[in-house]
């Protein structure tokens, strides 16, 4: 959809982000997370008072896919963020991250629950990693 965070932190040209209506469920790319990767962080905000976003990893392991719910995502019940705002930071953790010195496929799994959307954008994997 049109529309970006109004911090333009993915730069300039960065003009859409995803919005995601009630029962609606979009599921990232695939990614790299290690155990030095330990919180993610995105800009949302929520368009109506009634839906809550869920955001779940799901984890690639031997056994098969592993889907971890994140501990905040009561930060993110609806109207929780009428405009734009960062999340908190969201921990990776929870067993599911990649053994020390090892890496693994992960993808990030967002849904709402309700009637309501919510808009996302600029997904960063440890954003103080990078300075």
């Amino acid at each position: 959809m049109a529309g970006n965070e109004p911090f333009v932190v993915g730069g300039a040209t960065d003009s859409s982000s995803l919005v995601i209506d009630g029962g609606g469920v979009a599921l990232s790319p695939a990614f790299c997370i290690d155990s030095s990767m330990p919180d993610l962080r995105f800009f949302a905000r929520s368009l109506s008072t009634n839906g809550k976003l869920e955001v779940h990893l799901v984890v690639q392991t031997r056994a098969g896919l592993v889907t971890a719910p994140f501990s905040r995502v009561a930060d993110l019940a609806a109207g929780s963020m009428p405009s734009w705002a960062p999340t908190a930071p969201l921990a990776l953790s929870g067993g599911v991250t990649a053994p020390g010195g090892r890496t693994t496929t992960a993808r990030l799994g967002f849904s709402v629950e309700g009637h309501g959307g919510w808009q996302i954008d600029d997904v960063y994997i440890d954003p103080y990693r990078m300075g």
